[in-house]
C-alpha cells in the first residue's frame, strides 16, 4: 500500500543513531536496585522515659508517676508501648480525637453559643426539637433547667459527629465505622431534640450532658416517620450544615470535604493547572470539556450520593436532581437502582472505608493532630533539595505504610495503633540529627506550639492549679483561644504554629498568673504533699542578712530547682550542670533584689488566702503565706514564671 511521504532518516545520521539506541535500551531495560539505606542511625531517638513523659502530657493531660516511668526505663520499648495502650483507654484520649478531628472537619462552627445547633434542625422534620421550650418563653422568663437544657441539647447536635468519632475510638470499634455506622449518637438531651426517648437508649440523667450512647434517628416525613439512613459523620446535621450545597454547587463541595477528609485526597490541589478559556465550547463544560472532566467525572458522581440532602442538611427521599449530573457513584462504581438513591450515602460510606486510601487519612488526620504539621510530601523534581527530601520522604513512608499495616490488621482498624505507631516512631521521638542535610531531617522530629487545650490540661498537671477565668472555666481555651494561636472553626480555622506577639503577651501573663497563685498554693501545704516544693521551706534562704551563703540552704534549694527541671522540662539533670546554676542565679538575684529594698510584701492575689482547686477562701487559720518576709516566695514565683516561658515548657 502507498502510505505517500519519503525517507526522514538515514541510517548513518545521528538522529537514527539516537532512535535506534532508545529502542534497545527500552526492550533491554536497566533494573535500579531499591534503595534500602535509611536516615534513622544519623537521628537521636528520644529514649522510652523521655518518649513516656512526653506523650503521658499530650494523651493524658498528665505527668507519669515515678512507677511508670521506673516500669518504662526497666522494660523499655515494650513497657513504653505497654504504657502508651493504657494512656489511650483514659478520658483524655477521645477528647483529643475530638479536637484533631474538629481541626479538620470544622464542625464545631455550631457550638459557640447556646442551642446554637438546634436552629439548623427543621421543626417540620423534628417537631420536639425546641422540648425544653414547649411555650416560646422569653429568655428572661425561663427556669436554670430549661436555659442548661437547651446548652446541653445544642451541645448535643453540635458535638454530634465528633461525639461519633469518641465513641468509636473509645469502644474499640473499627475506625470505619466513622462513616459506616448505621447509627449516630446522642446526649439525654438531644435525643429529646431527635424524639427519640432517652429511656429507649440507656440515657436516664438528665443532669449528665456528656454522655453520648449510639442511637437511631427518625424524621416526620407526610404524616409518618421516616429512618434516616444513617452514614456516620456525614449524615449528622452540623456535618451538612458546615459543609453546605447551592443550585450551582450541587453538593459538590460536600464531595470534595470527603475526598479530602476520608481519603486524603484534595481534589483542588490535583487541579492546580491553567485552563484555556477559549476551549470551553460546552453548555455543561464540567460534562463535556476535557479540562474540566478530569476532576469532575471523580467529584461528580460522589456528589450524587449526597441528592436527598437538601442545603440545609435535611433528608427528603423525594427531593429532584438536576438531569445532567451523573449517577451516583465512587470510582467505577454506580448505584444504578433509583430506589436505593435515598439510601446512598450508606453505599457511599461503606465504599469510602473500604478504600486503602480511607487509613492514609486517619493517619493524616491523626499525624496533623499529634505532630502539628502536614506530612512530608512527595518532593518536586525541581526542587534543590529533591535527592535529599526523597530520602526523607522514602524514609517516612517506610514507616506510615508499617502503622498502616497495624491499622488494617485482621480488618480491626483500630485508630489506637495510627495513635502509638506514630508515637513510637523516629518521626514524634527524634531530638537531634548527626551528619544529615537539612532535607533529610525535614520530616523528623517535632516542636510544635502547644494548643490552647493542651496547654489548659499541662497547666494543672505541672504546676497544680488551673489558669481560669470568673466562672472558672479554662482561660485560655475560652477568652484566649484566638489570641494564644486557636480556631473557632467559623472565621478562624487554621491554627498557628509559630508564635507571635499576642501569643508571647498572653504566655507571659499566664505564666506570671499561674506562678502567682501556685507559689504559695503549694507552699502552704505539708511538705510531703507538695508538687513542686518538697525540698524546701519559705524559711530557707541562700543568704544570711549579712550575705553570707547558708549551705544547707543552697543545696536545698538548687535539690529543688533540679526537680522543677525535671517537672516543667523533662530534663534529668546532674545537681552540678550549668542550667541548674543558671536557674540558681535567678533564684538568688531575685533574692537579693527583694532584701536589699527590703520589701516582704506580697501581692494579695499570689498569697496563699485561696483553695487553688475550688477556689474557695480557706479559713484563717489555713491559710498560707499571706506576707513575704523571707524574701523566698517571690524569688520561687520568678523561677516558676521563666520555667514556663521557655521554649521546651510552650512547645511538644
Amino acid at each position: 500500500m502507498d502510505h505517500g511521504g519519503g525517507a526522514v532518516l538515514t541510517k548513518d545520521s545521528d538522529e537514527y543513531k539516537i532512535l535506534s539506541e532508545m529502542v534497545d535500551r527500552v526492550s533491554k531495560p536497566v533494573t535500579c536496585g531499591a534503595d534500602t539505606s535509611s536516615v534513622v542511625p544519623n537521628l537521636g531517638i528520644m529514649d522510652p522515659v523521655s518518649t513516656l513523659r512526653k506523650a503521658s502530657l499530650q494523651l493524658t493531660g498528665s505527668l507519669p508517676t515515678p512507677e511508670q516511668e521506673a516500669a518504662v526505663a526497666q522494660g523499655g520499648e515494650q513497657a513504653l508501648s505497654d504504657a502508651l495502650d493504657v494512656m489511650m483507654t483514659k478520658d483524655t484520649f477521645p477528647t483529643l480525637l475530638k479536637e484533631w478531628y474538629n481541626d479538620v472537619m470544622l464542625t464545631g462552627k455550631y457550638n459557640q453559643f447556646d442551642g446554637q445547633a438546634i436552629g439548623l434542625l427543621s421543626t417540620t422534620d423534628y417537631p420536639t426539637a425546641n422540648w425544653y421550650n414547649p411555650n416560646n418563653l422569653p429568655d428572661n422568663m425561663l427556669t436554670t433547667d430549661q436555659k442548661n437544657f437547651r446548652k446541653w441539647a445544642g451541645m448535643g447536635v453540635a458535638n454530634e459527629p465528633l461525639e461519633l468519632i469518641a465513641y468509636v475510638a473509645r469502644n474499640n470499634k473499627p475506625f470505619t465505622q466513622i462513616l459506616s455506622a448505621d447509627y449516630t449518637v446522642v446526649n439525654y438531651h438531644s435525643a429529646m431534640t431527635y424524639g427519640v426517648d432517652p429511656k429507649s437508649v440507656g440515657l436516664t440523667d438528665p443532669y449528665n450532658p456528656n454522655y453520648f450512647v449510639p442511637a437511631k434517628v427518625q424524621i416526620v416525613r407526610n404524616g409518618g416517620k421516616t429512618a434516616l439512613p444513617h452514614a456516620g459523620v456525614i449524615t449528622t446535621p452540623v456535618w451538612l450544615n458546615r459543609w453546605p450545597t447551592t443550585t450551582t454547587n450541587v453538593n459538590r463541595a460536600r464531595a470534595r470535604m470527603t475526598y479530602k477528609f476520608f481519603l486524603a485526597t484534595d481534589l483542588l490541589a490535583v487541579a492546580e493547572r491553567p485552563i484555556d478559556p477559549s476551549s470551553v465550547t460546552s453548555t455543561n463544560p464540567t460534562r463535556d470539556d476535557p479540562y474540566c472532566t478530569s476532576c469532575h467525572r471523580i467529584l461528580d458522581p460522589v456528589a450524587s450520593t449526597f441528592q436527598k440532602f437538601d442545603s440545609s442538611g435535611r433528608f427528603n427521599p423525594d427531593l429532584a436532581w438536576p438531569l445532567q449530573m451523573p449517577q451516583p457513584g465512587f470510582g467505577s462504581r454506580i448505584i444504578d437502582n433509583v430506589s436505593q438513591y435515598p439510601q446512598a450515602l450508606q453505599w457511599l460510606g461503606n465504599q469510602v472505608s473500604s478504600e486503602s486510601r480511607f487509613g492514609m487519612s486517619v493517619l493524616t488526620n491523626v499525624y496533623q493532630g499529634l505532630i502539628g504539621q502536614t506530612p512530608l510530601p512527595y518532593p518536586s523534581t525541581d526542587d534543590p533539595q529533591f535527592a535529599d527530601k526523597v530520602k526523607a520522604w522514602r524514609e517516612q513512608n517506610r514507616i506510615f505504610q508499617s502503622i498502616l499495616a497495624d491499622f488494617n490488621t485482621e480488618g480491626l482498624y483500630n485508630v489506637k495503633a495510627v495513635v502509638k505507631g506514630l508515637i513510637m516512631s523516629p518521626i514524634y521521638r527524634t531530638d537531634a540529627a548527626h551528619d544529615l542535610p537539612a532535607g533529610q531531617m525535614e520530616p523528623f522530629g517535632t516542636g510544635r506550639l502547644v494548643t490552647p487545650e493542651s496547654m489548659a490540661r499541662q497547666l494543672p498537671a505541672t504546676t497544680g492549679i488551673r489558669w481560669v477565668r470568673y466562672d472558672r472555666a479554662d482561660a485560655l481555651p475560652t477568652d484566649y483561644n484566638i489570641l494564644y494561636g486557636g480556631i473557632d472553626s467559623d472565621s478562624v480555622v487554621k491554627r498557628l504554629t509559630v508564635p507571635n506577639a499576642i501569643i508571647g503577651n498572653v504566655g507571659q501573663r499566664m505564666a506570671n498568673e499561674v506562678a502567682c497563685g501556685a507559689v504559695a498554693w503549694d507552699l502552704l501545704k505539708p511538705q510531703a504533699q507538695r508538687i513542686l516544693f518538697p525540698y524546701v521551706e519559705v524559711s530557707q534562704v541562700p543568704e544570711d542578712d549579712n550575705g553570707y551563703t547558708v549551705p544547707v540552704s543552697v543545696d536545698n534549694i538548687k535539690k529543688n530547682i533540679q526537680h522543677l527541671h525535671k517537672r516543667f522540662w523533662g530534663e534529668r539533670v546532674d545537681i552540678s550542670d550549668a542550667e541548674i546554676e543558671r536557674t540558681y542565679q535567678l533564684f538568688l538575684g531575685t533574692y537579693r533584689e527583694l532584701h536589699n529594698a527590703k520589701d516582704t510584701s506580697l501581692p494579695y492575689e499570689c498569697q496563699g488566702r485561696w483553695d487553688q482547686t475550688t477556689g474557695a477562701t480557706l479559713p484563717a487559720g489555713k491559710m498560707g503565706p499571706t506576707d513575704d518576709k523571707y524574701f523566698t516566695v517571690r524569688s520561687w514565683m520568678a523561677v516558676i514564671t521563666y520555667m514556663m516561658l521557655d521554649w521546651k515548657y510552650l512547645y511538644q
